[in-house]
């Protein structure tokens, strides 16, 4: 994985280029690009994109990921500017569902892949850059896992108005919303530091 790597700057970043896809099938293979990124004044929307050659260099509004890692375990792969690159299962699971979906942008921030794991003094430095490059993105996107079979009551635990749908004498499932909220709450996510 080394050679996914070129060195940045201190006051750069990487950032990924996950184009969107219809699917998360198994058959397809996640396939991906990593740039280096300046790291700029918060004014301004976004990081200025670093392309081989400087031809199509540019401001990019980019999504954070914010998620679990789960297992350290990388049992999973992806393929990034041509090289198959292992990843957390979680990871996985996030950017197949993710590139699915209709975000501001296809420039994702994502720890895992954007700061070189293997290299401490690139790790120290872009920790301290963290807050800034969430403060950045245009959005951020909490991975809570896959919760596959409970999706419809994790969505109407998360959109359910409990004073205005007894007001209105709906009859919801009470159990089937506690059910969604006691997953999305019981998650590792809440229990980080």
């Amino acid at each position: 994985m080394n050679n996914l790597y070129s060195p940045i700057l201190p006051d750069q970043t990487r950032i990924l280029y996950l184009p969107r896809r219809a699917s998360t099938s198994p058959e397809y293979v996640i396939e991906c690009f990593l740039y280096a990124a300046d790291i700029l004044h918060p004014v301004f929307d976004g990081v200025g994109l670093r392309t081989e050659g400087g031809r199509e260099d540019r401001t990019v509004q980019f999504n954070a990921l914010s998620y679990v890692w789960g297992s350290p375990e990388k049992t999973a792969s992806m393929v990034c500017n041509g090289l198959k690159v292992p990843i957390t299962p979680t990871l996985y699971d996030a950017l197949a569902v993710i590139r699915t979906h209709d975000f501001s942008s296809e420039f994702l921030w994502v720890d895992q892949v954007c700061i070189n794991q293997s290299d401490a003094q690139e790790k120290a430095i872009q920790v301290q850059h963290m807050l800034q490059i969430y403060e950045l993105a245009t959005n951020t996107i909490a991975w809570l896992g896959d919760p596959q079979e409970r999706l419809e009551a994790v969505i109407m635990a998360t959109t359910w108005d409990m004073p205005n749908t007894c007001k209105q004498g709906e009859g919801q499932d009470l159990n089937f919303v506690t059910t969604g909220a006691e997953w999305v709450y019981s998650a590792q996510y809440f229990r980080r530091l």
